[in-house]
């Protein structure tokens, strides 16, 4: 039976919770379109191994923005997963599974490119991690975020860590933080299945980055955009 004090659920297929409308505020603190739930401050549990609560508040908190008809995504990044590919590939497998498995079985890769059109990521690194942006090891994860969404992934600062600049983040990254922003709904990413991952979930990937159009181009430019190295 569901518990009466949870009002967010993980899809057990996914591992990752779908939510209600939402905003970001100016902090990137992010409020929930909840009826009916007590209190104001709550907690969505981090599922992608940072092992935290991150705090949302409820009720919704728009400060009269208008709530775009887009679906923010939410990524907790660790340092192996940022910096290392084989990590990277591996936490961008089950995001990209939760986000399209469902359109990619209905309606193939045509649907998930329309529904990539209306997503926006947001990126985290919780208990200090965010110095790694300033590393010049190549971010490996970041050039694959362009499967989830053409729009420049978002980074939320770390509020107990020292101000960030957003001339200090690799491109595209762009810092968030400076305006309300408002979606119709949120995916809170999650980890590996109870499962595991099928061979469905790979063909996902694989099919998509083969296909991505940013990525129909000469060799030696999709090495360096995507892999940091030269092929010469």
């Amino acid at each position: 039976q569901p518990r009466r004090d949870r009002a967010v659920f993980v899809d057990v297929a996914t591992s990752a919770a779908p939510l209600p409308a939402l905003c970001l505020d100016r902090r990137g603190g992010i409020s929930l379109r909840i009826d009916g739930l007590p209190g104001s401050e709550h907690y969505l549990y981090d599922m992608t191994g940072a092992w935290s609560l991150v705090p949302v508040r409820v009720p919704l908190q728009s400060e009269s923005q208008p709530i775009a008809a887009t679906v923010a995504l939410f990524l907790s990044v660790d340092n192996a997963s940022w910096q290392n590919l084989g990590h990277a590939l591996a936490f961008l497998a089950p995001q990209v599974f939760a986000a399209f498995s469902k359109v990619y079985a209905r309606h193939g890769l045509d649907g998930v490119w329309s529904r990539r059109e209306n997503i926006q990521v947001y990126l985290y690194m919780l208990r200090g991690s965010q110095q790694m942006l300033m590393s010049s090891t190549h971010p490996h994860l970041l050039p694959w975020l362009a499967l989830l969404s053409p729009h420049p992934p978002i980074f939320l600062p770390d509020p107990t860590m020292p101000p960030l600049s957003g001339s200090a983040l690799p491109p595209p990254l762009v810092l968030g933080g400076n305006a309300t922003r408002c979606h119709i709904a949120g995916h809170w990413g999650g980890a590996v299945p109870p499962a595991g991952l099928s061979k469905v979930a790979f063909d996902l990937l694989s099919d998509m980055a083969r296909s991505l159009p940013a990525w129909q181009v000469p060799q030696d430019i999709l090495m360096r955009r995507v892999w940091g190295v030269a092929t010469t």
